[in-house]
């Protein structure tokens, strides 16, 4: 009988041994799946277009800005050779320069604040 204890307990060991060995060897291999699989995302690419997507539009927006700046400075110019430099155009040359700014600071609002919160801007 005794012997059959010893047998028992061997194979009872030897089992959960075993069983042991296979958790822990699936343990190890489903840790070593989610690491991997942090890596598939391409979170630096996906990260990059968006920045330089932003930094694109913000060139974009600069260069317009500055178009109309000077197209409204060449009118503003041209205007000043035509009718003189007299109070009433000065007053209305200073008042469309003001509206251009309100206007171009409101356009820079907009876009920082498109870019500020991701969520509101994916496609």
């Amino acid at each position: 009988m005794s012997l059959e204890i010893n047998t028992l307990k061997q194979r009872l060991g030897t089992l959960l041994l075993a069983v042991g060995l296979v958790c822990g060897i699936s343990v190890s291999a489903q840790a070593q799946r989610r690491y991997e699989r942090r890596y598939d995302r391409p979170y630096g690419e996906t990260v990059s277009a968006r920045v330089h997507a932003r930094n694109e539009l913000r060139r974009e927006l600069r260069r317009d800005q500055r178009y109309e700046r000077s197209t409204l400075n060449n009118r503003l110019r041209y205007q000043r050779q035509v009718y003189g430099n007299t109070p009433s155009w000065r007053y209305q040359r200073r008042v469309e320069r003001q509206n251009l700014n309100l206007l171009q600071r409101n356009e820079r609002g907009t876009l920082n604040r498109r870019w500020r919160n991701n969520r509101e801007w994916r496609h």
